[in-house]
């Protein structure tokens, strides 16, 4: 079983007496907006008004120490302060190699926490030069002026050698050269690159609906997760280990009960294919002659269709022909009746 002990940092402590994590010395709403104005002006050289991290002046280094670890976390995960957006920083025990643990950075959105600085004193150092890399919001001149101040606070707590560089970046350097100073730094950390998975605990409960056969592998990952928290010697996970495991056995029952579903549906489209398929096939012969007939009506289908009125005179026309065809005269009778024709008067001359 690894050793939990902890006794936080001394640094830390002479911090949080000096009274360098306490932003405005009284109740923020206690305030009206011109007076947050002029305790800021009066206080910013007095406390660390670091950008990238946010302290918590409410509890104090005995507190942390008399209940270091959150029900909410990892073991051996010990929080003292945030980012402002939801992130915090913790040191973390199991990874101690030397009289401090190492700091990390959790993240709100993410299993993964962040190797941030191998102790204490040297978080300060990269909080303090990802001040200078970062802060936009005032002029230069003022944020150098702030840091050089906050340096001066903490000298005792930084190594010595490193001391004269930070001072040296103070003088004048742009946010470019306190990002490369930064790079620099980390990369000198053989740790650095390295990430701690379920800082906040791996979930017990995982949404069928939306991850289907994938909830399965993550519970899979959850049930080993607590299973090694158990084995490392903290037996207060084992709830959270048979809530996973029925979890897991309810979302089973239920991927089986969607795959049935599915089965159901596709049947019957299945039925309808079998018996369009007991058709008998037509022959090449038969199917070539109704290919023929289908043809032919198709031609005469193009021709225009008549009105019925039309239809009735062009009939009515065609039967009288037909009758004056039948009946042939007789030439002598032809010559006779134009004989007996009367011929009409000739009109009188004047």
């Amino acid at each position: 079983m690894q050793d939990m002990t902890f006794e936080v940092p001394r640094s830390y402590a002479a911090l949080f007496d000096a009274g360098r994590f306490e932003y405005w010395g009284v109740p923020y709403r206690s305030m009206t907006a011109d007076e947050r104005v002029a305790r800021y002006a009066e206080r910013r050289s007095q406390v660390l008004w670091l950008e990238a991290i946010e302290w918590d002046p409410t509890r104090s280094p005995a507190e942390i120490t008399a209940r270091p670890e959150s029900d909410d976390t990892l073991p051996g995960l010990v929080r003292f302060a945030a980012n402002g957006g939801g992130d915090a920083y913790c040191w973390y025990l199991p990874w101690r190699d030397g009289p401090e643990p190492p700091v990390l950075l959790c993240p709100h959105d993410s299993t993964e926490a962040e190797y941030f600085a191998p102790d204490f004193a040297r978080c300060l150092e990269r909080l303090w030069l990802l001040h200078g890399a970062w802060c936009d919001r005032e002029a230069r001149d003022l944020v150098l002026a702030d840091l050089r101040s906050w340096l001066s606070i903490l000298e005792p707590h930084l190594d010595r050698d490193r001391v004269a560089a930070l001072r040296a970046l103070a003088d004048g350097v742009d946010a470019a050269g306190f990002r490369a100073a930064e790079r620099s730094l980390v990369e000198s950390w053989p740790r650095a690159s390295d990430t701690l998975r379920g800082h906040d605990l791996l979930s017990t409960r995982y949404t069928v609906e939306y991850l289907g056969k994938d909830a399965l592998r993550l519970y899979d990952e959850s049930i080993a997760f607590f299973e090694k928290l158990i084995a490392d010697g903290h037996p207060r996970f084992a709830s959270k280990l048979e809530e996973t495991r029925r979890n897991r056995e309810a979302a089973v029952l239920q991927l089986a009960a969607k795959g049935r579903r599915k089965a159901t549906k596709k049947k019957p489209a299945k039925a309808r294919k079998a018996v369009k398929s007991t058709k008998p096939a037509r022959s090449t012969k038969a199917a070539k002659s109704a290919k023929a007939v289908k043809t032919t009506k198709a031609v005469k289908s193009t021709k225009p269709a008549r009105s019925t009125k039309a239809a009735k005179s062009a009939k009515a026309v065609k039967t009288t022909k037909a009758v004056k065809s039948t009946k042939p005269v007789p030439r002598k009778a032809a010559a006779s009746a134009r004989k007996t024709t009367p011929k009409k008067p000739a009109k009188a001359r004047g």
